[in-house]
């Protein structure tokens, strides 16, 4: 992980592997959601993008009951769309840096 100038990393805050991009954080939910370059975080549940994008309600409802079906109900699709900006930023940051 790379961290610059003024930067403040708070909280719960993970910072893994070779983490380049500032995470995205969102607060003031029933969960906390945290999008980093590889992984997102939302509550205490830690995974790879991929887990996220392929969630439904049900495997929500599994995690932690209705409360997190409702939520993915709610904001499923915009937590997987900010996933999938993050993946393109990513992408286009390292086809211009040669990668």
């Amino acid at each position: 992980a790379q961290v610059y100038g003024k930067a403040w990393v708070c909280g719960n805050a993970h910072v893994s592997g070779n983490a380049q991009a500032t995470p995205c954080v969102i607060s003031g939910l029933e969960y906390s959601i945290t999008i980093t370059d590889l992984h997102c975080k939302i509550g205490c549940e830690f995974h790879e993008f991929e887990f996220w994008i392929n969630l439904d309600v049900a495997g929500a409802i599994k995690l932690d009951g209705k409360k997190a079906g409702v939520f993915w109900r709610d904001f499923g699709d915009a937590v997987k769309a900010l996933i999938s900006a993050r993946v393109k930023g990513s992408t286009l940051k390292k086809r211009s840096q040669g990668e």
